[in-house]
């Protein structure tokens, strides 16, 4: 009956839930705790929701070591609280092995949790706090635990890396049986000896001055792509290295002034050598007597030519010497043609206090090479570029072209001193024949009469329509000149067509103008505004009329000497175009508009193009000119 099969149900079901509560507390049971009876798979319990797995719920879980401290009994005992909850808890199995650190739930017996918490206890490490150790302090049992990367500082403040010989760790017995000092880098004998004593052969250290040629060395690595090491693969016969003798084909470089070389890549490791500064290295070397078959590559005998191998001659630069200074100079180079030494790089500005000010860096000096990379020959583009790659310590190859001045300078007076003997002694022939040039020059012409030394001469000229006189002019009475003279002559214009007028004649009157005691400004608009016609002009040719006189301009970083120039129209020479208010060369109270330029730093210019003249300019500091001026005779 319905009645009958109902209660036998039940009765199935109560002997089925005793048997799981009996087969759950005993510990040699062989039934699963999640294996739901015929009688839950037909009848099956409500389940109770699963938790939502939030940041809030989720807590740190036990590690496998832990896990397994668990008694199985305990697990038992945890999971027969309701056999309802078998599902849920095959769910929370799983996700206890996708999620390793998401604990279960906890369970309900208070001496389970103290229990699992208390060897959680026994398991933990608590680590020391950091504490800043130098290479010389003993050594602590807490040391055995610290990490070997990073850096530290040595006693001189050098940083260097963990892993070196200078920072090894020694006892209070080791240290005090160590009679050497240790050096910048933290290193004596006998703590390189235990750092490396495991390798079972020589380990020595090697220490080099570092040149212009570098050390000298070759790297290469392990033939075994697997290991990493840095061989010595050769040696330049002209380097460092091979000079001192120390170090030989085949040995492997461990450390250099504190950098741990040992396990790197021979590129990386070449790398790290071109940047470290100071010319002073410290190499420990691995030998061993097999390593040559180890190498990468075979020995290397030959070496590409070095800057002194390709340009030795360096006896036409003068003042040749080299500068090293970190990177970052702060410095301007221009390029350009020095009337002495030829095409070159010159520095034109050094920022102040700046690296190449403290090593001794000039403005003016023609930088022949970056390292071992040549300038010569090269564009301004290239020379920027081989600048901006120089890393570490620069070292450059430098030559003072502007030392030649005093030379030249005593060379120019000697020919002034003679040029003066000569006009001295010609002097009294010219007063002789004055008075009888004089008189041939009353009966001359004026549109065909030669202007002769001392002798003022009245010249005609004429003027076409649209056409200009074609005279620049310096001086007037309010200026040192005491006159206006011509400074230069358009070619086009009528009194270039003309051919008489020269530069440096003095202009005593035009067109009824009297020019003995105009200023500079009248004496231009004159010139200018002549109609077309006929032009009447006197004029003065003096025997000597420029004189010559010298000054010095102290340049300011960034800034010029304030003072332009012009050339002439011949393309040749210039003269003083313009001076600029507060500037340097006004404030030396001795230039003036229309003086002429002779020579920049003791360098004759009047033959030399405007560029050359700008170029010259740019690389002089300070700048001395030597300038002449036209000046009348008649005070």
């Amino acid at each position: 009956s319905p009645e009958h099969g109902s209660s036998v149900h039940e009765e199935r079901d109560t002997k089925a839930r005793k048997q799981t509560v009996k087969g759950h507390t005993s510990s040699s049971s062989g039934i699963s705790p999640s294996t739901p009876t015929t009688s839950f798979r037909r009848k099956p319990s409500p389940v109770s929701p699963a938790r939502s797995i939030t940041p809030e719920v989720i807590q740190a879980g036990l590690e496998d070591g832990d896990a397994q401290s668990i008694s199985r009994g305990d697990l038992h005992r945890q999971s027969s609280k309701s056999s309802d909850a078998a599902g849920s808890s095959s769910r929370r199995s799983s996700m206890k092995k996708s999620i390793r650190k998401t604990a279960p739930s906890p369970p309900v017996n208070p001496g389970i949790l103290r229990e699992v918490s208390e060897e959680r206890e026994d398991h933990a490490i608590t680590e020391p706090p950091a504490k800043t150790k130098y290479s010389s302090d003993e050594s602590s049992d807490e040391e055995d635990t610290r990490m070997l990367e990073g850096n530290v500082y040595t006693k001189s403040g050098i940083e260097i890396s963990r892993k070196s010989a200078g920072n090894v760790k020694r006892t209070k017995a080791e240290i005090e049986a160590d009679p050497e000092k240790e050096d910048e880098f933290g290193y004596t004998a006998m703590k390189i000896q235990k750092k490396y004593q495991n390798l079972g052969h020589k380990v020595l250290m090697v220490t080099l001055e570092k040149d212009r040629r570098g050390l000298g060395i070759s790297l290469a690595g392990h033939k075994d792509r697997n290991r990493m090491a840095v061989f010595v693969c050769g040696l330049n016969p002209k380097g460092a290295a091979y000079k001192n003798g120390g170090i030989l084909i085949g040995d492997e470089i461990l450390e250099i002034n504190g950098c741990v070389l040992q396990g790197r890549c021979h590129l990386n490791a070449s790398a790290l050598i071109k940047g470290i500064i100071g010319t002073r290295f410290k190499i420990i070397l691995y030998r061993r007597s097999k390593a040559v078959d180890d190498i990468a590559v075979k020995p290397i005998v030959q070496f590409p030519p070095t800057l002194d191998d390709v340009y030795i001659d360096y006896d036409k630069y003068k003042g040749v010497h080299e500068v090293q200074s970190q990177y970052g100079l702060g410095i301007m180079i221009i390029e350009g043609k020095h009337l002495a030494v030829g095409q070159g790089i010159f520095v034109s500005d050094i920022q102040e206090e700046s690296a190449a000010e403290q090593a001794g860096l000039q403005v003016g000096d023609m930088i022949l090479a970056v390292n071992q990379d040549s300038l010569l020959g090269r564009t301004y583009d290239e020379a920027t570029e081989l600048l901006k790659k120089a890393e570490g310590v620069v070292r450059l190859t430098v030559c003072n072209p502007n030392e030649c001045k005093t030379e030249d300078q005593k060379g120019q007076k000697g020919k002034d001193s003679a040029a003066s003997t000569s006009a001295a002694q010609k002097t009294p022939r010219k007063a002789v024949s004055t008075a009888k040039e004089t008189a041939k020059a009353e009966k001359q012409n004026p549109k065909t009469s030669k202007i002769l030394i001392g002798t003022e001469v009245a010249i005609e000229f004429q003027k076409e329509k649209d056409e200009v006189v074609g005279i620049f002019i310096a001086g007037g009475a309010d200026t040192p000149m005491n006159g206006v003279f011509v400074l230069d002559m358009f070619p086009e214009g009528a009194a270039g067509k003309d051919g008489r007028l020269q530069p440096g004649d003095q202009i005593l009157s035009m067109c009824n103008e009297n020019f003995r005691s105009i200023d500079y400004e009248k004496a231009r608009e004159t010139i200018l505004k002549q109609a077309s016609g006929t032009i009447t002009m006197t004029v003065l040719r003096h025997e000597k009329p420029a004189e010559e006189y010298e000054v010095e301009i102290q340049k300011k970083t960034g800034r010029g000497a304030g003072i332009c120039f012009a050339a002439y129209r011949s393309g040749k020479g210039a003269y003083v175009s313009e001076l600029t208010a507060g500037g340097n060369a006004i404030e030396t109270g001795k230039i003036c508009k229309g003086d002429q330029l002779i020579a920049i730093s003791g360098l004759d210019v009047r033959e030399v193009s405007l560029d050359d003249i700008a170029f010259h300019m740019k690389i002089s500091n300070p700048l001395q000119l030597k300038l002449a001026r036209y000046k009348s005779a008649k005070q």
